[in-house]
């Protein structure tokens, strides 16, 4: 569930979440874009060699491009069952900053760095906060004026947060919490766009 620490200067909201992979149709969606992508723009740079009469050099790289691409998606799938067991655990902070996440050790064995910067807001060193947020591995910062669409999936309690042309953060939560979490976005980001839907995870 999560937790709100309001005082006089800097209110929060942060909250943890089990996050599915290969079950996971967002997931899915998403490296299935990169992949797919990559892929892409691969083929066009193979064709534009193509384009200079290497076609046999061409079939053979692009028969090599096959290979590496389902070398991936296997490397994919092992990892996500053997590594995450297709569990992947995020931590979400919203803040008058911005829409913060990051991994948190599913065991628990280390402080993560949004635990920190909660203790830091309410202490209100929001500068200081911002400041770790950002230059923390593996936790990243969105900030207010980059947020220009907002999508909310209720039935999965799935949001996604887009800037003006791609998906910036995907945040997950409990169904039960999903309206809070949607209130706050409201109120942080009141000139983004609102979305609701039941469908799947494309614009």
């Amino acid at each position: 569930m999560p937790a709100v620490m309001q005082t006089n200067q800097r209110p929060y909201l942060t909250w943890e979440a089990d996050i599915a992979l290969l079950n996971n149709r967002f997931f899915l969606y998403d490296a299935g874009k990169a992949l797919g992508g990559t892929v892409l723009l691969l083929s066009v740079v193979l064709l534009l060699f193509a384009g200079r009469g290497n076609w046999e050099r061409t079939a053979a790289l692009f028969r090599l491009l096959g290979i590496c691409f389902l070398f991936v998606l296997v490397l994919l799938v092992l990892v996500g069952l053997l590594v995450f067991r297709n569990v992947y655990r995020v931590r979400y902070l919203i803040s008058e900053m911005g829409i913060a996440c990051e991994g948190v050790d599913r065991r628990g064995r280390r402080a993560t760095t949004l635990a920190a910067v909660a203790g830091l807001l309410a202490g209100n060193p929001g500068l200081l906060g911002a400041g770790l947020l950002t230059a923390a591995p593996g936790a990243s910062l969105i900030e207010w004026n980059q947020v220009q669409k907002i999508k909310a999936y209720s039935a999965s309690g799935a949001i996604t947060v887009m800037n003006n042309w791609r998906v910036v953060v995907r945040l997950f939560c409990p169904p039960q919490d999903f309206p809070q979490v949607l209130e706050w976005l409201r109120k942080q980001a009141p000139t983004a766009r609102f979305v609701c839907s039941q469908s799947g995870p494309g614009r």
